[in-house]
């Protein structure tokens, strides 16, 4: 039985009485009812606003019922509304499931409300009632599909048709017949609803009419109302052909389920994109290309790909796509003898084609960034670089230029200096020739794969400085040094207060900080006796002078 228990103003709003199946839960019954009761009366503003014009010959209220049972929803209109002189009251009984959500029971009945308007109208969408049983046959079906979708769009409540999505029965199937150009008496959710739905979302959002311009444009066909909107006759060829185009039958190896059962407007590719020079080795470019579409699609279509020379340079065959996405580039290994080779590989879809040329070269040829040589001295920071006569260590800044350090290895060369030949990380040169020599090393870095970077490095070697400038350029260093190292201490905590890692490994840090401060500290104190003798030899000779007879 059906009651109004506990429901707010009994039920009733300006054009709505609701009631619900006294054997449903609380929360399946009174609560979906009373729901429904904030959002009916502007879901039917909605409504009227998309047929405007139209004069509703039912009287209000509407009858809504809220049952237990799954079934969607149905009403169930007089054999002729002019008969009973507008005094009927629809029913509407709303069979939304075990598992009733608001936002599927507002969709039910919006999808039936809108046949009630329909059948006001009496023109082509609901055939003038001629059907019995509140049949409005395969066009009313479809635009009240259609609408109902479109409500949910409006509305913001749910991105996917809570219910009964019909498109997709017509878009998978192999035939895909015409239901454009035929009317059939048939009502029930199957390849005709599906045609008719998907045919409406192609007349908004293709072709750009508005929801008021389609309901007006009735017709005994969709192809009349296709013909009532543009003028021409071509609207089941011009339909196909699109879809056919953009959302292609494969065999069943794609299928399509669009969440709000629109497909519209189409897509294109607009961009295929891949490094200019690839390996089968990778370094820090992956063997990856892109494919972009020019607008999100609203369901994923598929792209395919060819290669003219898959035996070198290879991808898949096709890939679902719905904005862009990354394309997966297989690089076989070459013999000893191969030589770079230019690799075409194209993508497709909807027509349009695009290719973009890649270089496959061996991995000793990849473009690597260069190697960033610099002197280095770690025993003293502050020392003087590049002096005549003096040891100078040489090492490479960034050798993670080559992202795999497996199997690295190093090849130093030297030009204007002596140096024992090595594969160290380091290149030390025991004696730099003397001053104004110039001297050029250069370094190759090679992994496993054969990836390989190169850099050189130039200099100029110097007398060494003496003096107080020197002094005080090392004091000035030796304090940056120790400010930079105290920066890095953290603050002070009670060594009982700091939990002990695992083979005091928390001491052997504190250990390791507190030599690194000391031996800065060491070097500031000697900078500081050195620059003060500096001072006192230049005091000394400046009173020497003073002191000479004029």
């Amino acid at each position: 039985m059906f009651v109004t228990t506990s429901l707010p103003n009994n039920g009733r709003t300006a054009h709505f009485a609701v009631s619900y199946d006294d054997s449903l839960s609380k929360a399946n019954g009174l609560d979906r009812a009373a729901d429904l009761l904030n959002y009916c009366e502007a879901d039917l503003a909605l409504i009227m606003s998309w047929f405007a014009g139209v004069n509703f010959q039912f009287a209000f209220p509407i009858n809504v019922e809220i049952t237990g049972e799954s079934g969607g929803a149905q009403w169930t209109d007089p054999a002729d509304i002019l008969l009973l002189g507008g005094g009927f009251h629809p029913t509407v009984e709303i069979e939304p499931g075990p598992m009733p959500t608001t936002t599927r029971i507002r969709y039910l009945l919006v999808a039936e409300v809108t046949e009630m308007f329909m059948a006001s109208q009496r023109k082509q969408w609901f055939g003038e009632t001629r059907f019995s049983a509140a049949n409005e046959g395969s066009m009313g079906e479809s635009l009240s599909r259609f609408l109902a979708s479109e409500f949910l769009s409006a509305t913001g409540i749910s991105k996917s048709i809570p219910t009964g999505a019909v498109v997709p029965l017509w878009l998978n199937d192999p035939l895909r017949p015409n239901f454009v150009d035929v009317a059939p008496d048939d009502f029930m959710p199957g390849l005709a609803t599906g045609c008719g739905t998907c045919f409406l979302f192609f007349l908004k959002y293709q072709l750009g009419n508005s929801i008021q311009q389609i309901i007006k444009a009735s017709a005994p066909s969709l192809a009349g109302v296709y013909t009532n909107l543009t003028g021409k006759t071509d609207g089941w060829q011009a339909f196909k052909n699109l879809v056919d185009r953009h959302y292609p039958g494969d065999g069943g190896l794609t299928k399509y389920f669009p969440p709000l059962d629109n497909i519209f407007p189409v897509v294109d590719l607009h961009s295929f994109t891949a490094p200019t020079e690839l390996s089968w080795a990778v370094n820090s470019t992956r063997n990856l290309a892109w494919v972009f579409l020019t607008d999100p699609a609203p369901v994923n279509v598929r792209v395919t790909f060819s290669s003219d020379n898959r035996s070198v340079l290879d991808l898949p065959a096709s890939q679902a796509v719905n904005s862009g996405s990354p394309v997966i580039l297989t690089v076989s290994p070459q013999s000893a003898a191969f030589t770079s080779t230019i690799v075409n590989l194209t993508a497709s879809y909807a027509g349009t084609s695009i290719t973009t040329a890649v270089r496959v070269v061996r991995p000793e040829d990849l473009p690597v960034a260069p190697l960033q040589i610099f002197p280095a001295n770690d025993e003293d920071p502050c020392a003087q670089h590049l002096v005549a006569g003096m040891s100078q260590r040489f090492a490479v800044m960034n050798p993670g230029v080559i992202m795999d350090p497996t199997g690295l290895t190093y090849r130093w060369t030297v030009n204007g200096a002596s140096a024992p030949v090595t594969a160290a990380p380091t290149l030390t040169i025991p004696s730099l020739p003397a001053a104004g020599t110039k001297v050029s090393i250069a370094v190759t870095l090679t992994n496993r794969d054969g990836i390989r970077a190169t850099g050189k490095y130039q200099f100029t070697t110097v007398a060494p400085r003496h003096g107080l400038g020197e002094e005080i350029r090392r004091l000035n260093c030796s304090l940056e040094q120790l400010r930079a190292i105290n920066a890095q201490v953290p603050v002070r905590t009670p060594i009982e207060e700091v939990e002990i890692l695992p083979d005091t490994e928390q001491l052997v840090i504190i250990q390791n900080q507190a030599r690194r401060v000391a031996s800065a500290a060491e070097r500031v104190i000697a900078s500081v006796k050195a620059t003060r003798s500096a001072e006192s030899s230049l005091e000394r000779r400046r009173t020497r002078r003073e002191a000479r007879p004029v």
